[in-house]
């Protein structure tokens, strides 16, 4: 077995919850000699095609300042470990194999003192760090450009990282199949990013203005649909294809059925655009991926979830997602008719608060972040909720950012004073209390939560679902 040393620090930032794994025999030791840690614990994590990450352990440093994990994995696969500050590290990891990483702790840059070139992806890992990787991890600006600034941004930083590659090719010679998980890294993360700022982050008057947006068009047709991307790094692959789906039903709603606004969008076409997908002319692993993806998203709806499985079902009898599927399910409805867990965070004010202290009231509990596209998009039809029982003083609307940085947060609820209710930043209690408890995999995610305090829906529709109303109304 090999010793591969390479030193990184922690830099990216990762906003999710995360799940356990099972006990199997180790065939795996990782040792990280860490530098300037202060003893605080790390997580590793792996990251399966659909659901929650998983946890592998925990560990902090020994007296050596050593930190050791000894894990089992079936195939060679990409994992994160995180620090305390949540800043990560991605590691490329292969079975029946010992590695040594130097990990400094500082927050800075990337320093490889001890270049192993056998292990080719782990040092290009940090080297990418190195370099920042591209703006989407460090450089801010960009996201606050518009249009044609913002396209000019993405495009200098996309051939930035063209020539990143270029020259770490030369130097380090990857293998065949070295490079094919490099590119593809570098292109499914910068292309994913782009379609996110550029599909969630520019105004459209309407939906066809935005499916006629040759960005937007321009970065549909660099999606690859290529099997293989699944096989090796799912995790980094899902980015651009969650958009490939949603903007692909976004043209399905306009050319077919009229639609210019998101809200005129109904269930049944949503659901009648999945139930399609096993149709569409693209490879078949791609089609089953993007159908169970899209039905791990709706399991905290149970009528959308007993629609939609049973052509996951028909159509990819054998599939892995199947089980998966069915597990997610269970545990988004687990904490239905249970108490609530509590939740705690600080109000724009500085004030502190508690969920708790609610008791005696309906809450309806709005997990969201001022970077989340989709998170926004649902605030308008949030007033129009709120309105309908504004008259009430026993129904709480109850907004948890989990920002981390509380400036903007605060920024982004006092220019948007239209938005009354309960504002809390709850980000220090997020990853290991609440979205732990709650079982957040992503946002938006909304609670229901009666009088006595007990769970009503653990996993409620949205504002803009027409059903929210009645369910709101039921606990009254």
């Amino acid at each position: 077995m090999k010793n591969l040393l390479v030193k990184f620090s922690f830099v990216f930032l990762i906003l999710t919850l995360y799940g356990f794994a099972e006990a199997n025999e180790p065939n795996v030791t990782l040792t990280f000699e860490t530098k300037n840690s202060n003893g605080e614990t790390a997580i590793l994590y792996q990251l399966p095609p659909i659901g929650k990450w998983i946890e592998l352990g925990k560990a902090k440093p020994d007296e050596k300042g050593l930190l050791n994990f000894s894990i089992h994995l079936d195939k060679p696969q990409r994992l994160i470990i995180i620090y305390k500050d949540r800043s990560s590290s991605n590691l490329f990891i292969k079975p029946d194999t010992d590695y040594r990483f130097y990990v400094d702790y500082d927050g800075t840059n990337v320093d490889i003192t001890n270049e192993n070139t056998e292990d080719v992806v782990n040092l290009f890992f940090g080297k990418w760090q190195q370099s920042n990787g591209s703006f989407t991890y460090k450089d801010q600006k960009p996201y606050e450009l518009k249009g044609d600034e913002k396209v000019a941004a993405f495009d200098k930083e996309e051939a930035n990282a063209n020539l990143f590659l270029k020259d770490f090719v030369k130097k380090y010679q990857p293998d065949t199949e070295e490079y094919f998980f490099i590119e593809s890294f570098i292109h499914n993360s910068l292309l994913g990013m782009r379609f996110n700022h550029m599909m969630d982050g520019e105004s459209y008057e309407n939906l066809k203005e935005l499916v006629a947006s040759e960005e937007l068009n321009k970065l549909f047709n660099k999606i690859r649909l290529d099997p293989r991307f699944l096989r090796l790094s799912t995790s980094d692959y899902a980015f651009p294809l969650s958009y490939y789906t949603r903007f692909a039903s976004v043209k399905a709603f306009v050319e077919d059925q009229g639609v210019t606004r998101y809200e005129d969008v109904s269930q049944e076409m949503y659901l009648n655009f999945i139930k399609d997908i096993p149709k569409l002319s693209i490879p078949v692993e791609i089609k089953e991926y993007l159908l169970a993806r899209q039905i791990s998203d709706v399991v905290q709806a149970k009528e959308m979830y007993a629609e939609l499985m049973p052509v996951m079902q028909s159509n990819y009898p054998d599939s892995e997602y199947i089980p998966v599927l069915k597990d997610l399910f269970s545990k988004a409805h687990n904490l239905d008719g249970n108490p609530a867990p509590d939740i705690k965070g600080i109000t724009v004010l500085g004030d502190s608060i508690s969920l708790t202290s609610l008791k005696g009231k309906v809450v309806y509990l709005d997990f969201w972040a001022t970077w989340c596209g989709p998170c926004r998009a649902e605030f308008p039809k949030s007033i129009e909720l709120k309105k309908q029982f504004e008259v009430r003083d026993d129904v709480v609307f109850m907004y948890v950012s989990v920002d981390e940085e509380t400036e903007k947060w605060q920024k982004y609820v006092k220019e948007h004073p239209e938005l009354k209710g309960l504002h809390v930043n709850g980000y220090g209690d997020y990853r290991e209390g609440f979205g732990k408890a709650y079982g957040i995999g992503g946002i938006p995610h909304y609670v229901l939560i009666n009088k006595e305090g007990i769970v009503v829906e653990s996993n409620a529709p949205r504002p803009s679902d027409e059903r929210t109303v009645a369910l709101i109304k039921e606990q009254l």
